[in-house]
This record gives structure tokens, sequence and C-alpha cells, in this order.
């Protein structure tokens, strides 16, 4: 089962690069890519915590008002409750449907899938670990300060897996969000 998780992981990302690639220039707007750093709030169904963690990100703005990105991002561990919570890696899929409010001002949002792999330590006892796809969820904003650079924020439900009563039988995983600063360059 882990090895097509895998697999899936390796391909989608494979396919998403290749439509960035495969977008013509006569009708991209935007290549771009970016950072994000802030907090990811981690909950295996008891209470969050949050972490430091962020992501690199590649997109692309090909139509008017719609654009696509793919992000690969990691968390820091977090304790609560002597619960240790880490969110090892993700690879987020998004479309990304966008408004300009100004010429220096764009609202945004993110619909897609993510695919997470967290785990779960209860004192000492060995590391539960779970590999998820859910769906991901989100909205930010971004200031253009320079013709290439964007700062912004933003919030992301990256995962809704975490179940208090079946954490310790039969992990599903943590419940992870992120909310970020950003910077993301035009090419």
């Amino acid at each position: 089962m882990m090895k097509h998780v895998r697999l899936l992981a390796v391909a989608s990302t494979f396919f998403v690069a290749a439509l960035f690639v495969g977008i013509s220039p006569a009708c991209a707007e935007e290549h771009y890519t970016g950072t994000g750093l802030g907090m990811f709030q981690l909950d295996a169904g008891v209470g969050q915590k949050s972490s430091f963690g962020g992501y690199l990100q590649l997109g692309s703005d090909f139509m008017p008002y719609l654009g696509a990105e793919i992000r690969l991002g990691s968390a820091a561990g977090a304790t609560k409750n002597n619960e240790k919570m880490q969110l090892d890696w993700l690879v987020g899929h998004f479309l990304k449907p966008y408004i300009e409010l100004t010429n220096d001002f764009t609202l945004y949002g993110l619909a897609g899938f993510t695919i997470n792999h967290t785990s779960l330590q209860i004192g000492t006892a060995s590391k539960l670990k779970k590999t998820n796809i859910s769906l991901s969820y989100g909205l930010g904003i971004q200031a253009g300060i320079s013709n290439r650079l964007k700062l912004g924020a933003e919030w992301v439900s990256y995962s809704r897996a975490a179940d208090a009563t079946r954490r310790t039988t039969s992990f599903q995983g943590l419940n992870v969000n992120g909310i970020v600063g950003t910077l993301r360059y035009d090419f």
C-alpha cells in the first residue's frame, strides 16, 4: 500500500510539472516560483499545537483568473499532552482562482489535494505513521513589491484526517493547517 501511495505522489507531481512545461508562452501570463514560511497547526484530535514549517512552490497563472501550482513542504515536530506530532512531508496540488483587486494586490483561493506523511508518538510507545491523500483548500492575498516580487499571507487546510477516538488503535493521520507568509518570484 505504501509503495502505491508513493508512486501516486511521484506520478502526480510529474504530471503537474508536465502541465507547467506544456503550457505555451503565448497563452501563459506568469510562471512563478516561491516559498512560504510560517506556522503549521498540527492536531491529532485532542488539541492543536503549532510548529514552524514551510514549502517551496512552482506555479503558473495560465489563464486570466486561474492558475495552478504544486507545493513541497514540511514542518518541525510539536508536542502537546505528551503526544509528539510531526508533518514529515507534503506534496500539494492546487487550482488557484485569483482576482486582482488593484495593480498591486491580488486575492486568491486554493482548491486541490495534498499527499502528506504524518506521524504521532504518544509517550514512549512506538511511533505511528500514516500517508494520506486529502482534499485541501485555502485563501490568500499578495502584494506586489516590484515587477517580479510579491509578498503575501495565506491560510490553507492541507489535511483533515485526525480521529481522536482511534488515534492509538488505528492512526488516521493529523489535521494540518498552515498560516504562512509567502514570497513569490515571477519569471
